[in-house]
């Protein structure tokens, strides 16, 4: 059997600014609470300031807004609230890809087990998840011992572990080289770079097995692996003879 391993953002789907709406509806509400009328140009500031990681958890992340209104240290934390008001502006804001609903379909249909990695706000990537009409895992590192970055072996481990596959049986499909392909190479999975722009792959990184324009391409890339693996569950290839056969 063979799996497959993706990450969510920019692969899967689109976020179109839903952190930033986010931290927009997170810094009105407190204006509100405070009895004020919202300041537009601070809230721009906050926004145009904010750390790219916004979207993963982590200390100090929300530490602009926590300054601005050290009140809000009260239950529930400021963290909380962002992470709620994130998932329910999913529905309005993150995008399936046309291309990936379609791959996931088929990926159930062909019963071959799938899983997203995801570095992102748990509640917020599971929603995503269900938009896709997601069944397989998601694996997010804030779920892991130790609060592992969702980009880590530790990470890459438990997608295998989840999908009861080694790691060179997995095929992780993302869009960022250094973040998703070249560690994904470092922990044994095969590599499938998303690259829908066209762009240079950066110099100095491992290559990826295989690099698709589109993600409904990925069937093509899985096909002659998932047919030996197919033949060799039902008995109808011997392993000893598979290689040459079937790759």
């Amino acid at each position: 059997m063979i799996g497959v391993a993706f990450s969510l953002s920019g692969t899967l789907g689109s976020d179109n600014g839903l952190y930033r709406a986010a931290i927009e509806r997170l810094v009105s509400d407190l204006y509100h609470e405070r009895s004020e009328a919202p300041d537009g140009r601070l809230i721009e500031a906050i926004v145009q300031n904010l750390p790219p990681a916004i979207g993963r958890p982590g200390d100090g992340r929300l530490a602009m807004i926590d300054a601005l209104f050290p009140q809000t240290k009260a239950e529930p934390s400021l963290e909380a609230r962002f992470r709620i008001i994130a998932r329910d502006l999913v529905q309005h804001h993150f995008q399936p890809y046309g291309d990936a609903l379609n791959v996931l379909a088929e990926l159930k249909e062909l019963r071959v087990p799938h899983a997203i990695l995801s570095d992102g706000w748990s509640a917020v990537e599971q929603q995503k998840a269900a938009m896709l009409n997601f069944r397989g895992s998601v694996i997010v590192g804030e779920h892991l011992e130790g609060r592992t970055d969702g980009r880590s072996l530790a990470a890459f481990a438990a997608a295998s572990g989840a999908l009861q596959l080694p790691a060179d049986r997995v095929w992780f499909v993302g869009r960022d080289p250094r973040r998703d392909i070249a560690l994904a190479h470092a922990a044994g999975f095969r590599t499938v770079w998303l690259n829908r722009s066209g762009r240079a792959y950066p110099a100095g990184l491992p290559k990826p097995d295989h690099t698709i324009a589109r993600l409904d391409a990925l069937l093509h890339v899985i096909g002659r692996p998932y047919m030996r693996a197919a033949m060799i569950m039902s008995g109808l290839l011997d392993t000893r003879f598979s290689e040459g056969l079937l790759g």
